[in-house]
């Protein structure tokens, strides 16, 4: 274990810009706050460090940690009331080919809805996540939080879906739309090996591009003229519906 009181260290200034996306995305290193997504991240062997306002935090750590100040957490945190304990995860890594449930979504901006969908998918069976490269950073702060780590047990990736659908495609998956008219119902509707589930801009829906490339559209059937739900809400009846008995 080793003091840092000096808000200006090395260690800290270099720690503290993993608070800007483009710093965490040369690093692959992002910050999370609390006890539980400390302890979560260090079980699944993605932490490299530790911040502590007490000493006897730090001891259940096999990795660096360090005995800081408040004025050093502060510097570290994103948020007013600062948790006592900071650490910094590596991210994990998320090349995988053996994907047979994916979400793909289409300019999400909002942290909220990110981090509802992210824990949806994680709970409801969906094997990966594949966001637009103008979809709102999945190591946002409020992301993660909202994620409650989640973010840590489904892979999520960055790409141009446009391309990934094709690719989708020629391996024989199935790829659904969302739309709030001339859609079928997403139960029942018959089990696929393999499919992706597209959400799209909570202001836009899904972009005219990708929604030429879907194969099928389902529409969530609404009463009491309601004509439209949150994202987060609707992903995770739909992500339910098409994971039933698979």
């Amino acid at each position: 274990m080793n003091q840092i009181t000096s808000v200006n260290n090395p260690l800290i200034i270099e720690t503290a810009k993993l608070k800007i996306k483009k710093y965490r995305d040369r690093q692959k290193a992002f910050l999370v706050e609390g006890y539980h997504l400390v302890e979560e991240s260090f079980r699944l062997g993605l932490l490299t460090k530790v911040f502590a306002l007490k000493a006897d935090d730090l001891e259940m750590f096999s990795c660096p940690g360090y005995l800081v100040n408040e004025a050093i957490i502060a510097k570290l945190s994103t948020t007013k009331s600062p948790q006592p304990i900071i650490g910094v995860v590596a991210m994990p890594k998320t090349e995988n080919t053996r994907f047979k449930r994916i979400l793909l979504l289409d300019r999400l901006q909002d942290p909220g809805n990110l981090g509802t969908l992210i824990r949806s998918a994680a709970a409801l069976g969906m094997d990966a996540i594949i966001a637009s490269s103008d979809t709102v950073d999945c190591y946002n702060e409020k992301v993660i939080r909202s994620t409650q780590g989640a973010l840590f047990r489904i892979p999520i990736l960055y790409r141009d879906l446009t391309k990934e659908i094709g690719k989708l495609k020629e391996k024989g998956f199935t790829i659904y739309g969302t739309g709030l008219k001339g859609g079928i119902k997403p139960k029942p509707v018959e089990k696929q090996d393999r499919y992706a589930l597209v959400l799209g801009n909570e202001a836009q829906g899904v972009s005219p591009e990708i929604n030429r490339l879907v194969d099928r559209i389902l529409m969530i059937p609404m009463q009491n003229g309601v004509e439209s739900l949150n994202v987060g809400v609707a992903g995770g009846i739909l992500m339910y519906c098409l994971n039933q008995d698979q």
